[in-house]
């Protein structure tokens, strides 16, 4: 296979991609942001969240509310689903709305999310408003396995230095109860900065019990 790369447009710098990053010491060298005694810079703004109507049609469920830090800032994230719920087989669809809260400079977001496929199945995905803000342009992929249970998602703001802020809600799964059982639905992921840096992210599973 053979390979040519190709430039389709040039890239647009910004002060934020040529400021020094802190790469750590000779004896813990990473990026990892700047060290405790360095402040965020002063006036910083992130664009407004966009308001819309990200309202289900379908009977909502559990979700996921999942937070995120950047490395170049300090704070603890608390993040925790919904409690879980009971459905009954052949009462039709429901949504598993997959949230986002405490973000800052998010521009990039690659999760997965796994189920029980005797118990689950994915009927629609949805993606919502959160990365969209300040009227952004959003690459959307997803990929779902029946057989293994499993939904890959990843959504990039294209041309974008400032990142996604705040809270909202980054996507929804729709799924249908095909056998009686309990589904635990847990998620992994990764976040990046528009310069690259990874975001602190973490998840916690919760469960729905079909009857």
């Amino acid at each position: 296979m053979l390979l040519t790369p190709r430039i389709v447009r040039s890239h647009e710098l910004t002060q934020q991609d040529v400021s020094p990053i802190f790469i750590g010491t000779q004896q813990n060298m990473g990026v990892t942001g700047p060290p405790p005694l360095i402040a965020p810079i002063d006036g910083a703004t992130l664009d407004p969240i966009d308001s819309g109507d990200d309202d289900a049609t379908t009977t909502p469920a559990p979700g996921f509310v999942f937070g995120a830090n950047p490395a170049t800032l300090d704070g603890q994230v608390e993040i925790g689903p919904i409690a879980g719920t009971q459905v009954t087989l052949g009462s039709g669809s429901y949504t598993v709305p997959i949230s986002i809260s405490g973000a800052s400079q998010l521009s990039t977001l690659s999760l997965s999310l796994t189920f029980d496929p005797e118990v689950l199945r994915v009927s629609t995905i949805e993606e919502g408003s959160f990365m969209k803000q300040g009227s952004v342009d959003v690459t959307f992929a997803q990929d779902v396995n029946p057989e293994k249970g499993r939904v890959d998602l990843a959504l990039t703001r294209m041309g974008d230095g400032t990142g996604a802020a705040g809270s909202g809600l980054v996507a929804r799964v729709m799924f249908e109860p095909v056998g009686q059982g309990v589904s635990i639905l847990s998620t992994s992921g990764l976040g990046l900065t528009s310069t690259g840096i990874p975001l602190m992210l973490n998840f916690e599973p919760t469960t729905v019990s079909v009857r």
